[in-house]
């Protein structure tokens, strides 16, 4: 049997896991902000947190669970069984861009002087991360 790391060591993890996608991208909106105030997210600038607030929580907390259930609990496993790992990582990469580019793409058509085209190969490519 495997020993397992100290709690402390776990819990740094965790935290490295849990926060580097919200760090990184209140860091890339607060650069994006200074440009332009259309990237200032709507819980700043509304007089209404509370809404905002629930709303972003429940979809950050739901979503990610059903997607990953779909994604590496059903679509992965059946793609390992007949392929490699490289061809099963690029047809899921593929699908997923697929997948999320009508959401990306309604972002990046307000996108103001960025191009959309090169605004949602970034959003594709950091929402992998």
């Amino acid at each position: 049997m495997v020993p397992r790391p100290p709690l402390a060591r776990r819990t740094r993890w965790y935290a490295v896991a849990l926060l580097t996608a919200p760090l990184v991208n209140s860091a890339t909106l607060f650069v994006l902000s200074l440009t332009s105030a259309e990237y200032i997210p709507d819980i700043v600038t509304s007089t209404d947190r509370f809404a905002p607030l629930v709303l972003g929580l429940a979809g950050g907390l739901t979503v990610p669970i059903f997607e990953a259930l779909g994604w590496t609990g059903f679509a992965m496993p059946r793609l390992l069984a007949r392929r490699g790992v490289l061809s099963t990582g690029l047809i899921m990469g593929v699908l997923w861009g697929i997948w999320h580019f009508p959401l990306f793409a309604g972002r990046a058509a307000s996108a103001g002087d960025f191009s959309p085209v090169l605004l949602v190969l970034a959003m594709l490519l950091a929402a992998g991360t």
